[in-house]
């Protein structure tokens, strides 16, 4: 009994010194350091890019201590890190209310004016961008190209109109058709010759091998006495050619001499299509005659060769009255070749190739009278497309195309 009495005064009095003993005072708060801590950790996390957590550092310092104006400098800062200008402005124009702090002051003014002028320079942007897009072509789309239109039937459209060569070959285009028909209504339709006949535009096409025929005019009358028609020099050739350069058809100036009477005929030279033009009907004794040879290629002549032969009569006689004048000796010395001898003349001859005479003395005699012979063997006639300008041989058959049938038939009217 005695012991339970003494452990239970044991205990009473235990409590009652535990009473009355004084509970210890809490310490304040060091609100500087806390400040520093989380300042401290701010600008860590802001170096660390870190943005979000940095912000919520110097909101927490800011909170302990709103009158330190660096917290607020490096809040702003980390907004702007974060791309929100507008808060990092806030914060500076709070920052600068609730410290007094010149500086923050200032940078929220210069925030404000960045901000102010961005709206401004953003629209200018815009319209730059705007002038440059209008300034730009617009993009078109594309036009589809037009189909090609087809090919003229040529055999039909052609059918009513002179036609020299194999017309289910023609492969004129579109566009040298309607040169040759412009060309046509440049032409007056008659002209007079000297003896007071009227005569009448006539024309014809001409395809020289190629499929790519050449326009022909002449002028013809026809004869009141049998009814032919024949064609009149023009003024010394009879027959005139037309070319197409791709624009526009144009008169093709044959060689030859004023006052003969050439000969043009189709055919091939060197195995191409060709044209040969002839000066004078035939080689007469003290007369000329040349022969002209060219190529024919898609509307197209192109000289090749000029031949000419030359022919003197020369009196080789002893009678004082027909010894004038030079000698035959005196056309030997100037490279003539003799022929033969007629009684008291010589004939001689003397041939130029392109230009240039060849002479009987020179020493590449031999080798140009070679070359003038190749030329000329060179070319090979087409006797169905012969056009014979001398008086007795320049009848047409039938009379060509007038200069209206020709027209519409190439326009296809």
């Amino acid at each position: 009994m005695k012991q339970f009495t003494c452990v239970f005064f044991t205990i009473i009095l235990l409590l009652t010194l535990a009473a009355c003993q004084k509970a210890p005072e809490v310490e304040p708060v060091d609100e500087a350091l806390d400040w520093q801590t989380q300042y401290d950790l701010g600008v860590r996390y802001l170096s660390e890019g870190n943005y979000e957590e940095a912000i919520l550092a110097f909101e927490a310092a800011i909170k302990i201590d709103p009158k330190n104006a660096d917290a607020y400098r490096k809040l702003a800062e980390a907004y702007e890190k974060t791309g929100d200008e507008d808060a990092a402005l806030r914060t500076l124009e709070t920052g600068a209310e609730a410290t007094g702090d010149r500086k923050l002051a200032d940078l929220a003014g210069k925030k404000r004016q960045e901000l102010d002028a961005q709206p401004e320079q953003s629209e200018q942007t815009e319209q730059s961008e705007q002038t440059e897009q209008s300034e730009q072509p617009e993009a078109l789309d594309e036009p589809e190209e037009p189909a090609e239109p087809e090919a003229p039937d040529w055999p039909s459209q052609l059918s009513n109109v002179v036609y020299f060569g194999d017309i289910s070959n023609c492969r004129m285009s579109r566009e040298a058709s309607e040169a040759y028909a412009a060309a046509l209504e440049q032409l007056p339709e008659t002209k007079t010759d000297s003896s007071g006949m009227v005569c009448t535009l006539q024309a014809a096409l001409v395809d020289p091998g190629d499929g790519y025929p050449l326009l022909m005019t002449c002028y013809a009358f026809q004869s009141p006495y049998n009814g032919s028609w024949a064609a009149m020099f023009d003024p010394s050739a009879p027959y005139q050619l037309w070319t197409f350069d791709g624009k526009t058809a144009g008169l093709y100036p044959l060689e030859h001499n004023a006052g003969s009477n050439p000969c043009i005929q189709f055919g091939t030279y060197a195995g191409k299509p060709g044209l040969h033009a002839q000066d004078g009907a035939a080689l007469e004794v003290g007369d000329s005659q040349g022969d002209v040879y060219y190529t024919v290629s898609e509307y197209q002549i192109e000289l090749q060769h000029h031949l000419m032969y030359w022919g003197a009569y020369v009196y080789n006689g002893t009678d004082p009255a027909y010894m004038q004048g030079e000698t035959v000796q005196d056309y030997l010395d100037d490279g003539w070749t003799f022929i033969m001898e007629d009684g008291n003349y010589c004939v001689l001859r003397r041939l130029e190739l392109d230009g240039v005479i060849i002479r009987a003395n020179d020493a590449d005699y031999e080798q140009l009278n070679g070359e003038f012979n190749r030329i000329a063997d060179s070319f090979q006639p087409n006797d169905a497309l012969k056009f014979d300008g001398s008086p007795m041989a320049g009848i047409l058959s039938e009379p060509w195309s007038s200069s209206a049938a020709m027209c519409a038939a190439l326009r296809g009217q």
